[in-house]
């Protein structure tokens, strides 16, 4: 199943997210809005599907980041509609 998505991180990264979904395995690609294909994410997806955890591996090496380790992902919750309001 191809899968997409987006992300914001600590310090106002964000981008999007495009992959795929086998069982309960995840891939993904990570392609920051600054710095273009920036990252390689593996994963699982968790029992209740709520949440994902795995490793990553970066895609830019000449920066003196790290360059791969853990990382964790939760289901947002809905946006819940005003009351009162136009649809």
């Amino acid at each position: 199943t191809l899968i997409s998505g987006e992300y914001q991180l600590d310090g106002g990264w964000k981008g999007s997210l495009q992959g795929t979904l086998v069982n309960n395995k995840i891939v993904l690609h990570r392609i920051d809005s600054r710095l273009g294909p920036s990252s390689d994410l593996d994963g699982t997806v968790s029992i209740d599907l709520r949440s994902v955890k795995g490793t990553w591996q970066s895609r830019v090496l000449n920066d003196g980041s790290p360059s791969g380790g853990s990382w964790t992902g939760r289901k947002r919750e809905p946006k819940k509609k005003s009351e009162g309001g136009a649809p």
